[in-house]
């Protein structure tokens, strides 16, 4: 009776294991599917870019004006926010079962920048935004997968 007993136990485990390594990604972080809920509503705003695999020196904290740029909402079916100074919305659909998002043709207001953030043009943000194929949440961080018009691929970190 205490083999069967160890021997269960012992199944359970490995299952276990096997089930959490399953839903481990690429970079061996943990995600878990996300719902509409998790980010819905909120405003994120971009802290990082990374391009290719390489930090794009775009630091959020390093910029001399922390101001209200490089932001979205979402709600319901529709992305909208903040370019540098431009303001934007498009439709955009996401599927929580594969952590998956498309961003559709983004339209925006068509300012003069007077300051426009170090290391990130307004045009490289929307083309990433329209880009994006994939999201993941991520130490309370929203992180989009995405490409360049060249192909390369993109990581933008966003937080609350």
């Amino acid at each position: 009776m205490r083999i069967i007993f160890v021997c269960l136990i012992t199944v359970c485990l490995v299952i276990g294991c096997a089930g959490k390594n399953a839903s481990a990604g690429a970079n061996g972080v943990s995600q878990s599917t996300i719902s509409i809920q998790d980010f819905e509503e909120n405003e994120w705003k971009l802290i990082e870019v990374h391009i290719a695999g390489r930090d794009s020196q775009y630091r959020r904290d390093a910029q001399i004006e922390d101001g209200n740029f490089f932001t979205f909402r979402f709600n319901q079916s529709v992305i909208s926010g903040v370019g540098a100074p431009n303001r934007f919305s498009g439709p955009a659909t996401v599927s929580g079962e594969n952590n998956s998002i498309k961003i559709g043709l983004l339209r925006s207001t068509l300012m003069a920048a007077l300051f426009e953030p170090e290391h990130l043009k307004e045009h490289d943000f929307y083309t990433y935004l329209q880009n994006t194929y994939e999201m993941a949440l991520v130490s309370n961080n929203l992180v989009f997968n995405s490409k360049t018009e060249d192909g390369r691929d993109v990581k933008l970190v966003f937080n609350r």
